[in-house]
């Protein structure tokens, strides 16, 4: 029903490049279901490395962190390389606060 798909404020889509689009809120209320269908689209993807690109999402916390966390961990299982990009400030600040920019695989914004 397209109410409901416009009240779930989140997205995620395979685009034609094989990159995983990250759309919307990465909140403690949604990370699970967009766990999985994350994991869906990962095996979906025929690109190495598969790029998640975070440019799209609207907020994001410790919520967020923890889904990159799952994502990074289903990749390694099945051997597939994956990076993420374009974090936006709020998951960037908590990946650095905790340390967990030094292990996932972050690709880096060019400073303006």
């Amino acid at each position: 029903m397209r109410n409901k798909q416009a009240m779930s404020n989140d997205n995620l889509q395979l685009g034609a490049d094989g990159c995983i689009l990250v759309t919307g809120q990465l909140t403690f209320d949604n990370v699970v279901r967009l766990s999985e269908r994350g994991k869906k689209l990962l095996d979906k993807s025929k690109v190495s490395p598969c790029v998640f690109d975070l440019s799209g999402v609207t907020q994001a916390g410790s919520a967020g962190v923890s889904l990159l966390l799952s994502w990074a961990r289903y990749a390694r299982a099945r051997r597939i390389e994956v990076m993420f990009s374009n974090l936006p400030p709020g998951l960037t600040g908590v990946a650095q606060v905790s340390g967990i920019d030094q292990i996932l695989p972050i690709k880096q914004n060019q400073a303006v």
